[in-house]
C-alpha cells in the first residue's frame, strides 16, 4: 500500500507503481491519495478517483519480525494495519525487553507491545489508544500471535492515562511512546511542540526508575 500526501509521489505514481512491483514481487499495489494535502500543496485533484468504500474488507496476513499482524489494505482512508516506517525500531526494541514489563503508548494496532511480547520475550504489555477500532484490532492481533494473555489493550486518552498511572504509583520497565503527527501545518508548530513535550514528560514518569528504559 502506497499512501501518498506528497505532489511527487503522485506526479511519479506510474514509474513508483512500477518500481515497487519490479522490486518487491507484490501482486497488487493499493494507492492510498491524501486528496486535502495535495491541494494544499497546490496540485490539481480534480481529476483523483475516490477510493471505493469496503464494508467489509477481507484481511490480509503480513508477518514482520517474526509477528503475525492482520491487514486491511481495501479500507478507505490511510489506516491500513501495519505501519513499516517503525519496523527497524520494533526489532531493536525486542532487543531490550526480555522478562520486562512493557507499556505501548498510541499503540495503534499493537506492533511495539506485540514485537516485544513475541520476539523480545516481555513479560506482560499493555497498550493504549484512543482509536476503539484500534484497541480491537490489536486485540485480534494478540490473539493471531497466541499472546493475548499476556497483553492487555486500554482504549483511553494517553494523555489521561498516564496522568492516572502515575496518581496510582505505576511503573513500566520500557515505555514506548509513538504519538501521531501533530502539526500538519508550519503555523501548528509551535502548539505541536508543547503537547510532545508533554507527552514525553509524563511518560517519563511512568519509567520504573530503576530497570526502567524509554
Amino acid at each position: 500500500v502506497v499512501q501518498s500526501s506528497a505532489v511527487w509521489c503522485t506526479v511519479y505514481q506510474d514509474l513508483i507503481d512500477q518500481t515497487l512491483r519490479e522490486v518487491t514481487q507484490c501482486e497488487n499495489v493499493i494507492w492510498k491519495i491524501a486528496e486535502s494535502r495535495l491541494i494544499q500543496d497546490g496540485y490539481d485533484a480534480s481529476d483523483i478517483i475516490p477510493e471505493e468504500e469496503d464494508s467489509d474488507p477481507e484481511p490480509v496476513h503480513a508477518l514482520e519480525n517474526g509477528v503475525g499482524f492482520l491487514g486491511f489494505p481495501h479500507l478507505p482512508g490511510q489506516k491500513t494495519g501495519v505501519y513499516c516506517d517503525q519496523r527497524e525500531n520494533r526489532n531493536t526494541l525486542s532487543q531490550f525487553t526480555q522478562g520486562k514489563s512493557v507499556l505501548d503508548l498510541c499503540c495503534y494496532h499493537g506492533g511495539f507491545s506485540l514485537t516485544a511480547l513475541v520476539k523480545g520475550g516481555a513479560h506482560s504489555a499493555v497498550g493504549v489508544d484512543s482509536s476503539g477500532a484500534a484497541i480491537q484490532a490489536a486485540q485480534e492481533n494478540a490473539k493471531l500471535n497466541n499472546c493475548h494473555h499476556k497483553v492487555t489493550f486500554i482504549q483511553s486518552d494517553i494523555s489521561a492515562f498516564m496522568q492516572q498511572a502515575s496518581a496510582e504509583g505505576l511503573s513500566y520497565q520500557v515505555v514506548v511512546l509513538d504519538p501521531p503527527k501533530l502539526a500538519p501545518t508550519a503555523a501548528s508548530l509551535e502548539k505541536a511542540r508543547r503537547k510532545y513535550h508533554g507527552l514525553n514528560r509524563d511518560a517519563i514518569k511512568l519509567v520504573d526508575p530503576v530497570h526502567g528504559g524509554i
